[in-house]
């Protein structure tokens, strides 16, 4: 109930949506049969899963918390971010194909924000997005592990 309470309370608030199947073409789910569903869900589940956070050494980090989230902006920009509290990398290995045909992938450029609830996170995102002229973002919850897609 709680979960799903932020879930309401992001979508209705914020130009975010909940993305419920994170295929890599950003595919639609298929009317085929269940083997067709299933490995669709799959390939899905996997692609979810390919939000790392890694240093400049290129190792995993371990997280202190499991607050904040992961913004991931469209391949191709360049985002400039000097504030130290915050990591900045690549840090989604995974490829997804958004609204207006963005394209999110391993050379998208992801910051890593903790210490804030879900809403806050959010809102921050929002605020870098539009500072650089950026319409369509990812956003990870690292809490609930859901991913939004903002389009404003």
């Amino acid at each position: 109930m709680r979960n799903w309470l932020k879930t309401f309370i992001i979508e209705h608030t914020l130009p975010f949506k909940q993305i419920q199947f994170l295929h890599p073409e950003g595919k639609s789910m298929p009317n085929g049969i269940c083997y067709q569903r299933g490995y669709y869900c799959k390939v899905c589940a996997d692609n979810a899963q390919k939000f790392t956070i890694r240093n400049n050494n290129n190792e995993n980090v371990v997280l202190p918390c499991n607050k904040g989230c992961i913004v991931v902006f469209p391949s191709g920009r360049n985002i400039t971010f000097t504030n130290n509290k915050y990591f900045h990398g690549n840090f989604f290995e995974g490829s997804y194909i958004g609204r207006d045909e963005e394209k999110y992938g391993v050379d998208s450029m992801c910051i890593y924000v903790d210490d804030k609830s879900t809403k806050e996170s959010i809102k921050f995102a929002k605020a870098l997005a539009s500072e650089h002229g950026i319409h369509h973002i990812l956003v990870k919850d690292m809490v609930t592990s859901q991913i939004f897609r903002g389009d404003f």
